[in-house]
C-alpha cells in the first residue's frame, strides 16, 4: 500500500471521528455553532472534482452537524465558511462569494 493511500485512509478516519462526536444542539436549526464545515487545512494549487450523482442531491446537515451530500461527507476547499445570510445557512468561498445554501440541490 502506497504512503499516499495510507495518508488518505488516516485522514478519512480522523474526519469520520470528528463528525461522529455527538454535541449538544440548540433548538435553533440555523445556529452556526451546530455546523461542522470541514475544510482543507491549507490552500491547494490543484484540486480534484468529482460528479457525486447523475441526479441533483440535497446539501444537508446530519445529526452531528456535518455537511453531507447524499451519504457523502464533504470536505470543502481551504477558506470556505458557512454564514447566516438572510436566515439561510450559506456556504461562501475564501473571498465571500456565494457557493450554495444548505438545502440546495447540486450534482
Amino acid at each position: 500500500m502506497s504512503s499516499a493511500v495510507k495518508i488518505l485512509i488516516g485522514v478519512s478516519i480522523l474526519l469520520t471521528i470528528s463528525c461522529n462526536n455527538k454535541k449538544q444542539k440548540s433548538t435553533n436549526e440555523n445556529d452556526l455553532s451546530n455546523i461542522n464545515l470541514l475544510t482543507q487545512k491549507e490552500s491547494q494549487s490543484e484540486s480534484m472534482q468529482a460528479l457525486l450523482s447523475s441526479e441533483p442531491e440535497k446539501i444537508s446537515v446530519d445529526e452531528n452537524g456535518c455537511i453531507r451530500i447524499k451519504d457523502y461527507l464533504i470536505i470543502w476547499p481551504f477558506g470556505f465558511k458557512i454564514i447566516d445570510k438572510n436566515n439561510k445557512l450559506t456556504i461562501v468561498d475564501n473571498e465571500g462569494n456565494f457557493v450554495a445554501n444548505i438545502g440546495d440541490k447540486v450534482i
